[in-house]
């Protein structure tokens, strides 16, 4: 949905979106010690604040709640940094609470610390602030500033504008209008205006005051207002804490016992509202259990078995903890003097408690593994172990889960016991490494041992090493090495994956350096004044010998990553590191022009907000041979013009015809003469060269964005002349998602192909010259809407087409095909066949007879992919989409073509679903892309299609599956309706 169509969001719909808050900096001196206080109090001048105007510091954040009191979270800290002349963290902190758990009295606790000389932290200072915003009840946006004196009590400080910052924010927001010209100099003195805030009217800096301080601190942007929904606290069900123990007034029966004296229930609670028993017989009973027990059978075994007297400090310190103690039985309690007890009701209560730490690795498990992979003991025995049937049944199964499924600690343990028997199998290497610690030394080892040793992988386990979830240098070297071995051909199938793998090995190198810098030792710092180069790259892939025989040394750390250019490259290097994927891609596609152009245009579509894919792309044009470099330039001032074309006929205010004849005016005069003196190699298919342009077939279509057509002639092909090529491009609108599907149906086709399996597929070429605009080809169809329109049928339509088919002679339909062309009729059921089985395990949404195309030959196509994955407009979409008219054009279900369309669809869905681990893989490379319908639920997008593939069943029965699917479809009515009414509003709009 966009974002300008919402208003606002509630929390409680928020419940997979931690809170974080970002700690900035602190501006600020405190008051030194002078020398004699130093010699009065030697104690006091031990704390480096006291000594040092910037002492070190850190930061802890932590949410309670204002009203009860209660601890929400366990504290967050910021991680080490080093100070020199202010105090900067600039570190986001992430709280392991959602926002749906949070409501207006939440408070964000954050608490300044610093060490003593005795390595004990001591509060520097303490404040809090509100999470929801008082006035309007949403979470707060944006920076705060946090104004307190060191001097004064804790609890203090105050909340002071920054109104430089605020518009800030709102710039960022987008709630102010960005000026291209006046931007960079307006932002840069509002942030320095924002960094110099004032305290006073006379007082311009806060460093001119001594003891007081600002602390900055910074709120999410949320795109939209998150409004609070709960008036009060609604914890889930695995969290509990000591409120989780009061009994409601309903369920409670209280009495206060003294010497047999019964006192008054207002007694039972103090003032802070908590339940104190004191003294109370404790019963050793299950933990989170609260009962009643009313059997009296058992009241004698309870009362001699399960009691257990405890003294005076275990209560008190039962009592200070949690101000609660709880009896299992109420029957048979024996009491001190001075009792109070609350007794519940028959009703059965269920605690569970919520582990902070449930999530982390359990250090026991973790000795456990460690000591069952010992490999000094273990290592010659497991090189000779062979499984059993049993266990070599389970072990195949393993191995031939879809990629990226996550294995359990037993398959990880069985994994690794088993791996040299693995060797043999080349699925298994992915596998193995899943179950493999990469940071533990000797099992990294180990690994790197068994991998020169593995039988080599194919591609398609290759492209899966490149995922995020193997985050290892030599891993990522071993997957390229792989690589090498693709052709040409099958290299621009997955180019645009690798482009995505590219992208994310820039942000883990990233966070990468961000983690190094942090981290820097004074060794290090040592080590670099003597050879500043050689620390530098001494944890990285080095590279060894002379520039035409290098070899590559694993890094010491398996999270480092990246290739030491020669000293040949350095005048055109933008960077000095690239990773192995990088260089192997540089050094293939510039030796390729076809893959060199679309290397191109795809670093440009995803760099817009990639430093690093800059950089490559950078060293990637430096890289290329002249003539390479010549034609990416035309191609480049081509693409201008168009999207110059394009925006100057969208601005115009007037009718489609007028757009028309102005795009022929700007064809003419501007785009002829570019063509007449630059031949240029279209974008869209780099084997095309445009050498002019047919005026009278270019055209604009009826549409907001107004996307072109335009008609080249091409350069010769074959002693064939008068060749002409039709392109349509768009500004506006991004192609990203359509330029995916168009990429996966190319693929698919290859797969169908290799089987000696040609279904007549027709996908036409997409490419993108940016994040909102690209090119795409143009082929000459009709939708069915129209051919229903003009000929009433789609035999007709294809018959007219025919030479063979004399309508005035043979008149209706049901004669039309007894004299079609076989081969028509075949592209026909072949690519309707095709296209049904693969718009299925795409998900592909808003089918519509609009969308749905035919070509002369007969050829069945689909356009327009914005929706995939399983989503739809509209309500109740069919799992493939069969209209009626099809079924009507193949002769009915009790055909032969019906027959034909069914077997071909079998036999399609079986050889995709052998394949599927590569089709998987690629789409777990795009996880982290920015396709609209992926970017919304990365995980739950991958498991739409490998829900599709269904590969927990049989071949067989996967076909009885899809049978059943046929079925379905060809007898649902509701698509029915829908395409009517989609026609209908297509009649009104128009």
């Amino acid at each position: 949905m966009d974002k300008e169509s919402v208003t606002f969001c509630v929390s409680s719909e928020l419940s997979n979106i931690p809170f974080k808050i970002q700690i900035d900096r602190l501006l600020g001196k405190k008051e030194l010690l002078k020398a004699s206080a130093k010699f009065e109090c030697p104690e006091i001048s031990r704390l480096p604040s006291n000594i040092n105007e910037c002492s070190e510091l850190f930061v802890t954040a932590q949410i309670y709640d204002c009203k009860t009191g209660r601890k929400l979270t366990l504290p967050v800290s910021t991680r080490y940094t080093p100070f020199k002349n202010h105090r900067k963290w600039s570190q986001w902190l992430v709280l392991p609470i959602y926002l749906s758990q949070l409501n207006a009295e939440c408070k964000v606790l954050l608490t300044l610390w610093e060490f003593n000389p005795e390595g004990e932290k001591e509060i520097f200072y303490q404040v809090d602030t509100n999470i929801f915003d008082d006035k309007t009840r949403s979470l707060k946006r944006g920076s705060e500033c946090i104004k307190f004196n060191i001097r004064a009590p804790i609890g203090s400080h105050e909340i002071i504008p920054n109104n430089s910052q605020e518009l800030l924010d709102k710039y960022i927001l987008g709630e102010i209008k960005s000026d291209p010209w006046l931007d960079p100099t307006s932002i840069e003195v509002l942030r320095h205006k924002a960094l110099n805030i004032s305290i006073d009217d006379k007082i311009s800096k806060i460093d001119d005051v001594k003891d007081t301080f600002v602390l900055f601190i910074r709120f999410p942007l949320y795109e939209v207002p998150v409004v609070e929904q709960r008036s009060s606290l609604d914890l889930p069900g695995n969290i509990s804490t000591v409120e989780s123990f009061k009994p409601n007034s309903s369920d409670l029966t209280s009495a206060t016992v003294k010497n047999n004296h019964t006192y008054s229930n207002n007694n039972i609670f103090s003032d802070n509202s908590t339940t104190t028993i004191t003294n109370a017989t404790i019963n050793n009973t299950p933990t989170g259990d609260i009962t009643d027990s009313n059997d009296d059978s058992n009241n004698d075994d309870s009362n001699n078995n399960n009691n257990v007297d405890t003294d005076d400090d275990t209560n008190t310190n039962s009592n200070q903890d949690n101000n609660i103690n709880i009896n299992n039985s109420t029957n048979n309690t024996s009491f001190n003097n001075n009792q109070e007890f609350v007794v519940l009701s028959n009703r059965r209560n269920t605690v569970k408690f919520y582990d902070p730490e449930q999530f982390n690795t359990d250090p026991i498990e973790e000795k456990f593994r460690r000591l069952e992979r010992s490999l000094s003991r273990k290592g010659q025995i497991d090189t000779i172990i062979k499984p059993d049937a049993k266990r070599r049944e389970l072990l195949n199964k393993i191995i031939n889960y879809p990629p990226c499924t996550q294995l359990t600690s037993y398959e990880k343990a069985l994994i690794w016991k088993y791996r040299y028997y693995c060797l043999s199998f080349k699925k298994a290497l992915p596998k193995f490494l899943q179950s493999c610690s990469l940071t533990d030394e000797a099992e990294q080892k180990e690994v790197v041992n068994l991998m020169n040793r593995w039988t080599e992988i194919d591609i398609a386990d290759a492209i899966e090493l490149l995922s995020p979830s193997y985050n290892s240098s030599f891993v990522k070297e071993y997957a390229v090495r792989c690589l090498r071995k693709a052709t040409d051909e099958e290299l621009e199938l997955y180019l645009l994956q690798l482009v995505q793998a590219l992208k994310f090995e820039g942000q883990q190198q990233g966070q990468e350096e961000e983690r190094k810098s942090s981290a820097t030792t004074s060794h290090k710092i040592s080590q670099a004044m003597v050879d500043p180069l050689a620390s530098r790259y001494s944890m990285s892939v080095m590279t060894t010998g002379d520039d035409n025989n290098s070899d590559l040394v694993v890094a010491e750390d398996p999270n480092d990553f990246g290739v030491v250019l020669n000293s040949d490259d350095a005048d055109n290097k933008p960077n000095d590191r690239l990773s192995h994927l990088a260089h192997f891609l540089i050094q293939r596609n510039s030796k390729n022009f076809r893959l060199s152009s679309q290397f191109y245009w795809y670093l440009v579509t995803e760099s817009t907000d990639s430093f690093h894919l800059q950089s490559i792309l950078t060293y990637f044009l430096n890289k290329l041979p002249q003539d390479y470099r010549d034609k990416i330039s035309i191609q480049s001032e081509f693409v201008n013009i168009l999207r110059g074309f394009c925006i100057h006929i969208k601005n115009l205010r007037d009718t489609t015809q007028k757009k028309t004849e102005l795009l022929h005016n700007l064809v003419s005069s501007k785009l002829r003469g570019f063509l007449k003196h630059k031949k240029v190699v279209l974008p869209l298919d780099p084997s095309i060269t445009a050498v002019d342009v047919v005026v009278d077939k270019c055209k604009v279509f009826k549409s907001s964005l107004s996307p072109l057509k335009i008609t080249f002639k091409t350069k010769p092909d074959n002693n064939i002349i008068n060749q002409t090529y039709s392109l349509m491009f768009k500004v506006g609108d991004d192609l990203r998602q359509d330029q995916l599907v168009v990429q996966i149906i190319t693929l698919m086709d290859v797969l169908l192909k290799s089987e000696n399996v040609d279904l007549k597929l027709t996908p036409y070429k997409i490419v993108t010259t940016g994040p909102d605009e690209g090119a795409i080809q143009f082929i000459p169809n009709d939708t069915i809407t129209d051919i229903l329109n003009k000929y009433h049928g789609i035999l007709p339509f294809l018959a007219d087409h025919n030479s063979n088919y004399d309508k005035n002679k043979h008149g209706d339909q049901v004669n039309a095909i007894e004299h079609l062309n076989p081969e028509v009729m075949d592209n026909f059921v072949k690519s309707c066949a095709g296209y049904c089985v693969i718009t299925y395990i795409l998900g592909v949404g808003d089918r519509h007879l609009d969308n749905l195309l035919i070509q002369p030959d007969g050829r069945f196509f689909h356009a327009d992919f914005g929706y995939i994955l399983g989503r739809d407009p509209k309500p109740f979409p069919p799992l493939m989409k069969l209209p009626p008219q099809i079924i009507e054009a193949f002769g009915g279900i009790d055909s032969a073509n019906y027959d034909k369309f069914r077997s071909y669809c079998f036999v399609a869905y079986t050889i995709l679903r052998r394949n599927s681990g590569l089709i998987l893989n690629l789409f777990e490379l795009m996880k982290n892309s920015e396709i609209p319908d992926i970017k919304l639920d990365p995980e739950s997008a991958l498991n739409q299609v490998k829900e599709k593939f269904r590969l927990d069943i049989s071949e067989e029965e996967a076909i009885l599956h899809f049978q059943n699917l046929i079925n379905v479809s060809v007898n649902a009515l509701l698509p029915l309706v829908i395409d009517h009414l989609h026609n209908l509003a297509q009649y009104w709009r128009a």
